[in-house]
């Protein structure tokens, strides 16, 4: 989105709006993003991520001249986050990371829609794939003992590249 001064809001409260992960990426401008009383600034060149949930999103764009994008992913895909627990808003802090995954999810945004099931299959395994290397900072192994079986399953949950592999 270019756009000058904005204010956009999204409900969520819908089941399946509630399960997304969303990603604020700006490059240009700055945005700031809240959610009930929480409230966090994206500048220039930053982003962050809105852990799923009901409450709703705000957006707004107080400059002339803003570019964001946005980029949602089911939260299914992506993996057990441990995020800190005092906020629901979350800077990513690594540029190379910011970069590479905003570059994904413009290539995606920029893309033609998929023309065959399998298309559709793979460009959607694609973005996934992003939306976890993205939440992998908050991704903790799990800890239970000397289980390595559920050790097994958190390994594979965030390390396998297919979301319908079930283990």
């Amino acid at each position: 989105v270019s756009a000058g001064p904005v204010a956009v809001s999204w409900p969520r409260e819908h089941h399946r709006s509630s399960r997304r992960t969303l990603f604020v990426f700006c490059t240009s401008g700055t945005v700031h993003v809240s959610i009930g009383d929480e409230h966090a600034q994206v500048p220039t060149g930053g982003a962050i991520v809105v852990e799923p949930g009901a409450t709703e999103f705000r957006l707004s764009t107080p400059g002339s001249r803003t570019e964001l994008l946005l980029f949602s992913v089911d939260t299914g895909a992506l993996g057990e986050a441990n995020y800190p627990k005092d906020s629901t808003l979350h800077a990513l802090t690594e540029p190379a990371l910011v970069a590479f995954a905003y570059g994904a999810a413009r290539g995606f945004t920029n893309a033609p829609l998929p023309t065959t099931p399998q298309a559709a299959a793979v460009a959607n395994a694609s973005a996934e794939a992003v939306g976890r290397a993205l939440n992998s900072q908050w991704l903790q192994p799990i800890e239970r003992g000397d289980d390595a079986f559920a050790r097994a399953l958190h390994f594979i949950r965030v390390h396998a590249n297919e979301p319908l592999i079930n283990p």
